[in-house]
């Protein structure tokens, strides 16, 4: 019993070594790109925010974090998980106020004037939010914060 408790010890002390942060920032950051772009377009599709979107973009984002980091585990890679899932979370609130009604009444001639101004009109735009938007972007963050944690042995 003791054997197989210090090989598992060993094996979590592990998961923390060698880790490969380039691999863990590029994979979570294509996820972070990638979902917006289809959490905006059910949003758009339904006809409401999808709030709960914010909830699985941290969780897939801490995964992919993890996997892009070779199955590894760390403070660091909990932190960039956290800050890719906020700026996942931004993209996909921006992508849904770029593509809706709110702005387009504006009667802007070119996508550039169109991405001007819904960046003039995005901080009145995130005012605008519910609380359970905040609630689902904290649980978003606490979930992309929780899946790449140091995981130790209970006594």
């Amino acid at each position: 019993m003791a054997i197989r408790r210090e090989r598992l010890a060993a094996r979590l002390v592990a998961e923390t070594q060698q880790v490969n942060y380039a691999g863990a920032i590029i994979s979570g950051l294509v996820v972070a790109i990638m979902f917006p772009l289809l959490w905006s377009q059910l949003a758009l599709s339904k006809g409401y925010g999808l709030s709960v979107g914010a909830t699985i973009l941290g969780g897939i984002v801490g995964y992919a974090v993890t996997i892009g980091a070779g199955s590894k585990r760390g403070r660091a890679l909990q932190q960039s998980s956290a800050i890719l899932t906020i700026l996942g979370i931004l993209l996909a609130h921006f992508l849904i106020l770029l593509r809706t009604q709110q702005y387009a009444e504006l009667g802007l001639p070119d996508f550039g004037s169109a991405v001007l101004a819904a960046g003039y009109a995005f901080p009145s735009y995130l005012s605008s939010l519910t609380p359970w938007n905040g609630l689902f972007l904290v649980l978003g963050v606490i979930s992309a914060y929780w899946v790449p944690h140091v995981r130790t042995l209970r006594d």
